[in-house]
């Protein structure tokens, strides 16, 4: 009943906010109109009992209603600091110069492609390239499970996030009619980045480009009917429902392939939609249950930068990074794992952080809109859409911390450079040198000298001066002991693998049903936990079998 009035709640602020973007001539979509839109839809499908969740305690309840709070406070502050200060509309970089986006679309389709065949490179040294098709599940399996695929992939991800730039241009190119003549070829070329990004199994990818370009395009040009507006979102989210349910069964998030979630279903009617019901309402039951764990991780700002932790990582200016797929919980069955946005908010800075996290982040989301609504420039239409996407993912995960967010935001100027109306990438190269030259003296040294550190910092963490040494497989599995220990409940060892990985991601942990089953990788831990029992099981880089039972607590 509290969520259900909660949501009730955030729908009346959602009505005044879209009424007074209106008015205001902000456009119909805000970043505080569509925040307080996606939590009032999870809070009131929460408030359905559909599946008999765990008991979410009433500290992370205060944490989740704080950070609503927090967030639309830190989003009207930006607007009250806005206020009165007017942006010129940019003329020459609002849109982009047919010419030069057909190519950049061109390189960028290349590029992801290179990526796409990184991934089939990768699967195929595992378990042969064809279980993409004839096994998905098998492919989607090793992408967490394996370390082999994981060091063979590596950076390809990287390229595989080109797909994103490619789509969107490519539906840019189509509303502004560039793609004509001997380019017409693109009007089928263009759906290969979404074929490319459907392949590595993950609905997440297709939801990120799907949502991304849709609030892309909503700012770039606005509708002028509202009503349409929310008639075709309402369409386009009943495409995404098809589209999840769909291929859900294709890599098999399935009742039929998890029937703990079915026994955990009050009504067995509709259940097709059970899935879908899960991943919108599930986080909150898991989010409490990821504050309760003693052996939690404590990252202390690493997840909120991620992306920019595992550059320092292969820098070889930091450690081991965070792992970045949480650990599962038992809410009451193990099978799913999303706490939404404000998990990574909770391992960094606690409960406090699921406050002041939202509060910074409501303020840069709205500053970054409204200069995107007034002043039409193409980088900050671009750095706004990325905005609004996060925010139509908070009930459910956090974007912010994730690299293509990151890849992305970095790629802005970049892109708009090459194919952005106005002058040549030369040409704004050449300003850009201008007007480093014409900075002041102190600003020129500042920069040259923390260049200068950056390099050195990078080739000594290259060369292995100053980089820090890994952990030792033996050294992993004591400390891992010493973890199990203060655990808890360990009676489910797919549980415990998941807990042990988020909290030592130096090595893969993976759950097996017997004991001493000898790992098929190096450098894997096997962990097996029934009746009373925990055992651990690594093959070493130089293949000498480790082994660690104990009777558990």
């Amino acid at each position: 009943m509290v969520a259900l009035c909660a949501a009730l709640v955030l729908s009346c602020g959602c009505r005044l906010e879209v009424r007074r973007s209106i008015r205001e001539r902000e456009g119909t979509v805000s970043v505080l109109g569509l925040f307080l839109a996606v939590w009032a839809f999870a809070l009131a499908l929460f408030a359905i009992p559909w599946i008999r969740y765990d008991h979410t305690s009433l500290s992370i309840w205060l944490a989740i209603y704080g950070s609503l709070a927090t967030f639309s406070l830190g989003s009207v502050g930006a607007r009250r600091t806005l206020r009165g200060r007017t942006f010129q509309p940019s003329t020459s970089t609002r849109e982009f110069d047919p010419a030069r986006l057909r190519l950049v679309w061109l390189g960028a389709t290349v590029l992801g492609l290179a990526g796409l065949a990184g991934y089939i490179h990768a699967v195929d040294s595992v378990i042969g390239w064809r279980a993409i098709l004839d096994d998905p599940r098998a492919a989607v399996r090793i992408q967490s499970r394996s370390h082999e695929f994981r060091s063979s992939y590596g950076s390809f991800t990287l390229l595989l996030y080109w797909n994103y730039v490619s789509a969107l241009l490519w539906t840019v190119g189509l509303r502004s009619g560039a793609f004509t003549g001997r380019w017409r070829f693109a009007w089928l070329v263009g759906v290969v980045p979404a074929l490319a990004l459907l392949l590595p199994g993950s609905r997440q990818l297709v939801f990120i480009l799907i949502i991304w370009t849709t609030a892309f395009h909503i700012l770039w040009r606005p509708p002028k009917d509202p009503r349409r507006l929310f008639r075709r979102l309402a369409t386009g989210l009943v495409v995404l429902l098809t589209f999840f349910v769909v291929f859900g069964g294709a890599t098999g998030a399935t009742l039929h392939s998890h029937p703990e979630i079915k026994r955990a279903l009050r009504t067995q009617t509709a259940n097709v939609l059970a899935i879908p019901y899960l991943y919108v309402t599930g986080d909150e039951p898991l989010l409490s249950k990821l504050a309760a764990d003693p052996i939690r991780p404590h990252t202390y700002g690493q997840m909120t930068i991620l992306p920019l932790v595992k550059l320092a990582h292969v820098a070889g200016l930091a450690g081991v990074p965070p792992e970045e797929t949480a650990a599962f919980y038992p809410i009451p069955f193990n099978s799913f794992n999303s706490s939404t946005w404000l998990g990574p908010f909770l391992l960094d800075f606690g409960l406090l952080g699921c406050l002041l996290l939202p509060l910074i982040c409501g303020f840069l989301f709205t500053i970054v809109a409204i200069r995107a609504v007034r002043g039409r420039s193409l980088v900050s239409l671009w750095l706004a859409s990325l905005a609004l996407y996060v925010i139509a993912f908070t009930p459910l995960n956090n974007k912010l911390t994730i690299a293509p967010t990151w890849e992305l935001a970095l790629l802005c100027p970049v892109i708009v450079g090459l194919c952005g109306a106005g002058p040549g990438p030369w040409e704004r190269v050449r300003a850009a040198a201008a007007s480093l030259g014409a900075a002041p003296f102190r600003f020129r040294l500042g920069l040259a000298i923390a260049s200068g550190a950056c390099l050195i910092a990078v080739i000594l963490g290259r060369t292995g001066i100053v980089k820090p040494a890994p952990p030792t497989l033996a050294q992993e599995l004591v400390s891992a002991q010493h973890l199990v220990g203060r655990a808890g409940d360990i009676s489910d060892g797919y549980v415990l693998a998941s807990r042990l990985q988020a909290a030592q991601p130096a090595f893969a942990y993976v759950a097996v049903a017997q004991q001493g089953l000898e790992p098929d990788e190096r450098n894997v831990v096997n962990v097996y936990a029934s009746h009373g029992v925990v055992m651990l099981t690594a093959l070493t880089t130089d293949g000498t079998l480790l082994h660690s039972r104990w009777p558990a607590r």
